[in-house]
């Protein structure tokens, strides 16, 4: 069950291992044994982790419970957090209401230039 849940919730979110692996601290092998269920005993820190990338709560992920109402106390709080957030950034706020009215094939395009950016920005530094 959890390693249907993880697959599905990467795939959902269009990322790759290497990128999940890199945000919550494990090699692309280790989550592509989570998936494949060949590592069964995730340590709760690990489940915690890709709760709070993916935006669900770790009982989504283990399967346990209603799921739906899992999903809409956290897309509560995620709400709440990005209207503050926005109400204190102007230009975040600007970026935004741009971002809303994109379909997923452009937010996957400005995610790639993103990263490509963040990227460069970081070989810059390391070179000074």
């Amino acid at each position: 069950m959890i390693a249907k849940q993880l697959t599905e919730l990467r795939r959902k979110h269009r990322y790759t291992l290497e990128e999940v692996g890199k945000q919550i601290g494990v090699s692309k092998q280790t989550l592509y044994k989570y998936e494949k269920g060949i590592i069964t005993n995730i340590p709760s820190d690990r489940i915690e982790a890709l709760a709070a990338f993916y935006g669900v709560t770790p009982s989504y992920i283990m399967g346990w419970g209603d799921t739906e109402a899992n999903k809409k106390s956290l897309s509560t709080e995620a709400n709440r957090q990005v209207s503050e957030i926005l109400q204190n950034n102007k230009a975040l706020e600007n970026v935004f209401n741009i971002l809303v009215h994109l379909d997923d094939e452009q937010l996957a395009m400005i995610r790639s230039i993103t990263e490509a950016f963040l990227a460069e920005q970081e070989r810059q530094a390391n070179n000074e």
